[in-house]
């Protein structure tokens, strides 16, 4: 539960970092991953401007498209990298979504929604420990899985999304019946 605290903790700092240690510019990386780094550099930056309360839940989509609508290409700062097909320039917005949970978290929740989100993973890691001790490992591995993909995935409010966390739960009940029932024979 710590390292899931630590996430939300350090999300600013580290997206501010990676820009500053010039990872966008990094031509051995995968173009992904630098247009992510710029993301998040920019949507930490526009993060400060509404540190407690942030934006508002799934704001962050509706401001990506409102920005792309309204800035020409020649108005949005930008830089130029070699992609397979030729150049392409990756733009300075928040974008459709943060591609970070943490991220996103801040930026539409702000502080207040960031320590929320961090305590309730924190209260499911707290009573993952009720389980048998035999599912421990399974409980640990799912709640890691997901605390890893949500680090560099999509948007969190992406239908899709909340539905495989669901599913997660749902199958780590299944799981913890099953064991139960077999426990019984």
């Amino acid at each position: 539960s710590v390292l899931w605290c630590l996430a939300f903790l350090l999300v600013l700092p580290a997206s501010f970092l990676a820009h500053d240690a010039g990872l966008h510019a990094h031509p051995s990386l995968p173009y992904s991953f630098r247009a992510r780094v710029v993301l998040w550099d920019y949507t930490a930056e526009r993060t400060l401007d509404h540190p407690w309360l942030g934006i508002g839940v799934n704001s962050t989509r509706e401001i990506g498209v409102a920005s792309r609508k309204v800035l020409t290409p020649a108005q949005k700062e930008g830089f130029r990298i070699r992609k397979e097909a030729g150049d392409v320039t990756i733009y300075r917005t928040t974008g459709h979504h943060t591609h970070s949970l943490y991220l996103q978290t801040w930026f539409e929740l702000g502080a207040v929604g960031a320590a929320l989100f961090a305590l309730a993973g924190a209260l499911v890691i707290l009573r993952a420990e009720t389980l048998p001790r035999d599912l421990h490992p399974y409980a640990a591995a799912a709640f890691a899985t997901f605390a890893l993909i949500a680090a560099f995935a999509w948007g969190m409010w992406q239908t899709w999304w909340m539905c495989a966390v669901g599913l997660l739960a749902l199958y780590l009940c299944l799981g913890f019946q099953r064991g139960e029932s077999r426990a019984h024979l």
